[in-house]
């Protein structure tokens, strides 16, 4: 459909170009800590309760929408797919990616990184490969963001954190917000429902480092040099 609207009329196509480049920009400034801030406070906004539309300009801005989403290809589904499909985000030496994810999420790849995406209904799960990834967490949803690197678990309490993995090292740092880092084995062992035993809670200004002897280290970062 998007090809064949493409192909009737020469304006299509410099409409689809205009808005592939659109979203390219706001791709390229998703990470700015303006935008991010912008993002948080509209997530955290309560919804204005339902009104119906009774204007022709409110019916043009969503005719508009509609036809930007169809034309670019998006494929508007449930948010959290009862089977959820793997998606995967690479970085090569010397390039930085920022991706936005489906509940308004931001990761932002460092060079030479890579992760892995799977939102289900009971978890957001992101896995970091390789390489270095700044997770922005959007809130107010019910199933929890969860970062696995190597053989820790971190799991975000709505908040903007660091995780870098360097062979069987993991280091965490949280710019706001908390989180708790646990190691797998741990979850493993405990049932789902129950409280993480043994896990470190960071907040902002922390650094936990994790050493392939399972030994653990939290100090003080300076967040605005991270």
């Amino acid at each position: 459909r998007r090809d064949a609207w493409r192909a009737a009329d020469p304006k299509h196509e410099e409409a689809y170009a205009a808005a592939l480049a659109m979203l390219r920009e706001v791709d390229r400034h998703a990470a700015h800590p303006d935008i991010i801030a912008l993002r948080q406070a509209a997530l955290a906004a309560q919804p204005e309760p339902r009104r119906t539309l009774r204007t022709a300009a409110s019916w043009a801005v969503c005719v508009l929408a509609v036809g930007l989403a169809a034309a670019v290809g998006w494929n508007v589904s449930k948010r959290f797919p009862a089977v959820p499909s793997t998606t995967a985000h690479v970085t090569a030496v010397g390039e930085r990616s920022t991706v936005p994810l489906a509940d308004g999420s931001v990761i932002t790849l460092d060079t030479a990184s890579a992760v892995e995406v799977a939102y289900e209904a009971t978890e957001r799960r992101v896995r970091l490969l390789k390489g270095q990834a700044l997770f922005t967490v959007a809130h107010g949803q019910s199933a929890p963001f969860r970062v696995y690197a190597n053989d820790r678990i971190v799991t975000a309490v709505g908040t903007v954190f660091d995780v870098r993995v360097d062979d069987a090292q993991v280091r965490v740092s949280v710019i706001e917000g908390a989180v708790r880092v646990e190691s797998a084995a741990n979850a493993q062992l405990r049932a789902p429902t129950a409280l993480a035993s043994n896990a470190e809670m960071l907040v902002a200004g922390q650094t936990l480092m994790s050493q392939p002897n399972g030994i653990v280290n939290v100090k003080q970062t300076d967040v605005e040099r991270l």
